[in-house]
């Protein structure tokens, strides 16, 4: 049974069986939850709850479909008229509004614009179910998709009110752009045809198109919402809005995201999220997401839209660096192996950073490109070194470099100059952090692994990096630097590129080749 603010998928009838089976598929065991203080040093099995003794939070009601399918049980839902699922909305209403609505629009360069099929199709999903996410590969034109629904919702509902989650202010600012440019092109004469009334949420002097009414669209971080609807703070915000909608709702499981979509509950006619990389099927992290947004609905992979030529052919390039060293190699296995693979880690790191060869091997690499490229690093202080070396070094280039404490002006103008294509090449040294997610450049070529990640969302981002068309550009180019101390021995800096590979590159279908080089 649904109940009655839709928050809860509610169990009224099971026999013993049907009950033990449910309880154990809504009881996932958490990732490396041998390895948590919590399990070592409590009674903890591991697992998170998500059963509740069937009171389910209602995002998952496709985990319970998918359970009692996969037993053969009967799956009946007392209340079904409640279900949120608008079957009144077909693929071709949504098509014939996208049609309308974008008829005459030019896009940048001057040429008729309409949005993709995967774009409308997955617009046209969000819209039908109402509770859900989906997966859409980076450069797949997320801000485009939410865009179509703001529109659709408003043309025929005027009075909705809609907010949009980011997870960064520079991701506030593109949504607020976006919507508002691909708005004008519905209508020449009238340049705000939707009255797009468009709020930023954020401490750094949010934008607000109109001060004379009361805004219907609000964009903003969920740190910056985090003590918004409490009684210190607009107590009744969350309860205006009849659409919520996350982007990288990966992050959903993040307990403040977390926290701001279940203030929703009870009130969003729509709670939706889209991201470009989710946990695997049947995880922890998963369901975590899913109860506050819902079943996955869609998923448009980097391999379709390379075929569809709507994103640039991408080549990763393992550069695995034999260092020969080892005993080395053997000592920081043999400090992983006995429980100290932090210790391990930070050694690691520390021999790769503090490698004059290993400096020198990229200052080689950035030295033959021919266009515009981004060295991406996760430790500002090898970040830092890094970009002296190459300037120091490395000849005929602009060096550029950003990382958490550059200003948002001067992130600006760096991101202007990675547009030119003026002879010069250009190179950025980045930190994952402020590049990974919501840096948009469509000039660059080539992008260097300099740190070595295990995220899998921050990789995926960062190979979107390089992803946008082109003129210029035939091939984007990933060149992940991985660091082999001994072949003999699989120590952790190793082991994290063979999980980016058979995790990350495989199952996003991106072609990849490997090259052993001796430093």
């Amino acid at each position: 049974m649904i109940s009655k603010d839709k928050s809860k998928f509610i169990l009224k009838e099971s026999t013993r069986e049907e009950f033990n089976n449910l309880s154990n598929w809504l009881n996932p065991f958490v990732k490396n939850y041998r390895f948590m203080p919590r399990f070592k040093l409590t009674n903890w099995n591991g697992r998170f709850d998500f059963f509740n003794k069937g009171n389910i939070d209602f995002g998952l009601w496709h985990e319970a479909f998918k359970c009692c399918k996969e037993y053969g049980y009967p799956f009946n839902v007392i209340n079904k008229d409640e279900f949120p699922r608008d079957n009144k909305i077909t693929l071709d209403d949504v098509q014939n509004f996208v049609n309308e609505f974008f008829k005459g629009f030019k896009n940048s360069k001057g040429q008729d614009f309409i949005p993709y099929p995967h774009q409308v199709e997955a617009a046209y999903k969000m819209l039908k179910h109402r509770y859900g996410h989906i997966e859409v590969a980076t450069s797949g034109g997320k801000s485009l998709i939410f865009s179509i629904m703001v529109f659709y919702i408003l043309f025929r509902k005027p009075t909705a009110k809609i907010l949009l989650i980011v997870p960064s202010i520079s991701l506030v600012t593109q949504f607020y752009d976006d919507m508002l440019d691909y708005n004008f092109g519905f209508n020449k004469e009238n340049k705000n045809p939707l009255d797009l009334r468009i709020q930023e949420i954020m401490s750094d002097k949010p934008r607000k198109v109109r001060d004379d009414k009361e805004p219907n669209i609000y964009i903003g971080t969920y740190q910056s919402l985090i003590n918004w609807g409490t009684d210190t703070l607009e107590p009744n915000f969350f309860k205006q809005f009849n659409v919520v909608m996350v982007d990288e709702s990966h992050k959903a499981s993040a307990n403040e995201l977390s926290t701001i979509l279940k203030r929703t509950f009870g009130y969003a006619h729509y709670r939706l999220g889209m991201s470009g990389t989710y946990p695997l099927e049947g995880t922890s992290e998963l369901m975590a997401i899913e109860s506050v947004t819902g079943p996955k609905l869609i998923t448009v992979k980097a391999r379709e839209l390379m075929d569809k030529g709507l994103i640039s052919n991408v080549k990763i390039k393992g550069l695995i660096l034999q260092y020969d060293d080892r005993e080395f190699a053997e000592s920081v296995y043999s400090i992983k192996k006995h429980g100290g693979g932090r210790r391990a880690y930070e050694i690691e790191k520390e021999y790769v950073q503090n490698s004059e060869k290993r400096k020198i091997f990229l200052s080689k690499l950035v030295n033959k490109f021919n266009s515009n490229s981004l060295v991406l690093f996760h430790n500002i202080a090898y970040g830092t070194a890094l970009y002296d070396y190459f300037r120091s070094n490395v000849i005929g280039k602009d060096f550029y470099y950003i990382d958490g404490t550059t200003p948002s002006q001067k992130r600006e103008y760096i991101k202007k100059q990675m547009e030119m294509t003026d002879g010069n090449p250009k190179v950025l040294v980045g930190s994952y952090g402020c590049i990974a997610t919501g840096w948009s450049v469509k000039a660059i070529t080539n992008v260097i692994f300099a740190d070595s990640f295990k995220s899998a969302h921050i990789v995926i981002q960062a190979i979107g990096r390089s992803l946008r068309l082109h003129n210029e550009k035939d091939k984007a180019i990933i060149f992940d630097i991985v660091d082999q101390f001994h072949s003999n021995f699989k120590t952790i800096l190793y082991n994290h590129y063979i999980s980016r590979r058979d995790d990350l590159y495989k199952k996003h279908d991106y072609p990849y080749d490997e090259i052993k080089i001796v430093i």
